[in-house]
Order: structure tokens, then sequence, then C-alpha cells
């Protein structure tokens, strides 16, 4: 007996520029509104900025962090957020689940 295993799709992996601009234009495709309003729950619940930080020492490499006004800017199609994240390597982006 014997057992091939092979990966449903030669896709792009998984966190990868290519994956995350994909999944943009998948469904649910949000109105405008939808992201404002999103926005704006988020600003309600800011936490006050500290001084000071992990990142002050000029010698840290950079990190590219999507956050949630990254996405906000490629649901609405920002052409100049997209072709930050088209010139990014696999290796330049990292994306972590945080919801575990």
């Amino acid at each position: 007996m014997s057992v091939l295993v092979e990966p449903l799709s030669q896709g792009p992996e998984p966190g990868s520029p290519e994956t995350i601009l994909g999944g943009m234009s998948q469904p649910p495709h949000l109105q405008s509104e939808d992201v404002d309003e999103r926005e704006r729950g988020i600003e309600a619940a800011r936490l006050p900025v500290r001084g000071g930080g992990i990142f002050d020492d000029a010698e840290q490499a950079m990190v590219y962090l999507l956050d949630t006004t990254t996405f906000s800017d490629l649901m609405r199609e920002d052409a100049q957020t997209r072709a930050r994240l088209t010139d990014l390597s696999s290796a330049e982006l990292t994306v972590e689940n945080r919801s575990a």
C-alpha cells in the first residue's frame, strides 16, 4: 500500500501579500460606511499612548504591521496601500493570529 499526499492547491503561501490581497477581494464586500463605522468603534476603544517603547533602538529591524488602518485602506481599494503591500516580500511580512 502507498499513500500520496498532495496539497489541494498550489496557491500563494498563507500570510503572503498575494493571499492577503486575494482575501480582500472575496465576499463580503463592505461599503465605505461599514469601514467608517468600524474605524469609529476602534477609535472609541483606543487606549492612551505611552512614551517610550521597544522600538526606540535604531538598530531594531523594521517591522511591517498590518493594522486596522491598513485593512480599512485595502477595503477602500486605496492604490498606494495596495502598491506598498504588493512590493513586500513574504520575508518582510508576517501575519499572526492572536485570536486564540
